[in-house]
């Protein structure tokens, strides 16, 4: 039996003739490397598979975050104009000053317009800071000016 007729698993109809020992243990160690050979293709194949689907499921894992940051940003969206709908018709007042902002009198949305006041309160903090702002810029520019200081 032939090398090639063992791995089909045919047999020849040829009457077997007796093969000298040498012959024998070639034919056998042959079919052990192909034995192993076949072992490995399996296990190579087996290992490309599992690649494959670690893929896929990284693909799907990826799809999956997409379209769960897209649905979480749609809810912001409609959340926030959800509050913008609701602050519409209220008044909102400034808790530094007691200025009264908003109601259907002001148009548009009262938090655009507090936002917009807390820019030039007096009483805001943040007035404060723009003021020291402004009088730190001066002072650079003077310094500037006067060629002190150099950059």
């Amino acid at each position: 039996m032939t090398i090639m007729e063992k791995l089909l698993g045919q047999s020849s109809p040829q009457v077997a003739t007796k093969q000298p020992a040498g012959r024998d243990l070639m034919t056998e160690s042959l079919s052990k490397q192909v034995s192993m050979m076949s072992q490995q293709v399996t296990f190579w194949k087996a290992r490309a598979m599992l690649m494959e689907l670690e893929v896929r499921n990284s693909n799907r894992g990826a799809q999956r975050k997409a379209y769960g940051i897209k649905k979480l940003t749609e809810k912001l969206a409609k959340y926030t104009q959800w509050v913008s709908d609701l602050q519409s018709g209220m008044y909102i007042n400034c808790v530094y000053c007691g200025h009264r902002y908003g109601g259907t009198s002001s148009g548009g949305n009262s938090q655009e317009v507090l936002k917009a006041h807390i820019e030039v309160c007096p009483d805001h903090p943040m007035s404060e800071l723009k003021k020291e702002n402004e009088y730190l810029r001066r002072q650079l520019e003077s310094l500037k000016n006067a060629r002190v200081f150099h950059s």
